[in-house]
């Protein structure tokens, strides 16, 4: 998907708060956080966004350049937001059990 598509799909989800990116698309939803970056699209998508957690320990540079350009634009926006990096999560299936 293009960085456009990406934005496109997020607008719907206008009242979400927390999103929680896996560790396979953090550099696939890159280029809409470009896009969301610019002032005038900030909160074009996602405009209640509080927290972002991503599934990295340590994001590759440009990754770490649009969401550092995209939380700047928020906050003059007055809708400052955090950003959480973790650990990729491991979970056990184990008949239909999550253990």
């Amino acid at each position: 998907m293009e960085g456009e598509q990406w934005v496109e799909l997020l607008r719907p989800f206008n009242s979400v708060k927390t999103l929680d990116i896996s560790e396979a698309f953090v550099g696939r939803i890159t280029p809409a956080i470009k896009i969301l970056a610019r002032r005038e699209r900030a909160t074009e998508a996602l405009p209640v966004l509080q927290d972002i957690f991503l599934e990295v320990p340590q994001p590759p540079r440009p990754v770490q350049e649009a969401i550092g350009q995209f939380v700047a634009v928020r906050r003059l926006s007055g809708q400052p937001l955090a950003i959480h990096y973790r650990e990729r999560r491991r979970w056990w299936h184990v008949r239909g059990e999550i253990y």
